[in-house]
């Protein structure tokens, strides 16, 4: 089973999709923020969640439900806004996002091993090679040179592991 969680409008094909808006094309309605996902233990091969984490109270409560949920060797993936991106302090925004901050979380609240942790940038920062510097060095990246070269989103694919 795969899982979109916050699918909005947009679901990916393919996905169960969970939202708390009733007016999403979502198969499971549910505040996913205050009431556990209605799915059993370790029944999600993969999950994504995008542009969801940046808008929740709680999203280490978040985390761990879809951690819940998720298979032994599942996937989860999430997409938040960079910190320095434009995006990132919009309307509803209650969290902002560092690759540290972000790699941190699922290092410490979860158990799993991060398969990909990658700071993305618009067209114009890809080309002139600072998406390998940042993803080469996002420490240096974060303290220097972020609001210099603004990055676009985070994206980090972990597999779970239990037992």
């Amino acid at each position: 089973m795969l899982i979109d969680l916050g699918c909005g409008k947009n679901k990916i094909k393919g996905c169960v999709g969970i939202d708390g808006d009733p007016s999403s094309h979502a198969d499971i309605i549910v505040d996913f923020q205050r009431d556990p996902i209605p799915l059993p233990d370790n029944s999600a091969d993969k999950v994504f969640s995008k542009q969801v984490f940046e808008h929740l109270d709680d999203p280490v409560k978040v985390l761990k439900e879809l951690y819940r949920i998720t298979k032994p060797g599942g996937e989860i993936f999430i997409e938040v806004p960079h910190y320095s991106s434009h995006i990132a302090h919009g309307v509803g925004h209650k969290q902002y996002y560092s690759h540290k901050e972000m790699t941190q979380m699922f290092r410490t609240e979860i158990r799993c091993e991060i398969l990909k942790a990658e700071i993305t940038f618009y067209k114009t920062f890809r080309w002139a090679g600072i998406k390998f510097l940042a993803n080469k060095f996002p420490t240096n990246y974060e303290r220097f040179w972020a609001y210099i070269f603004p990055g676009e989103n985070i994206q980090i694919t972990a597999r779970v592991i239990k037992g």
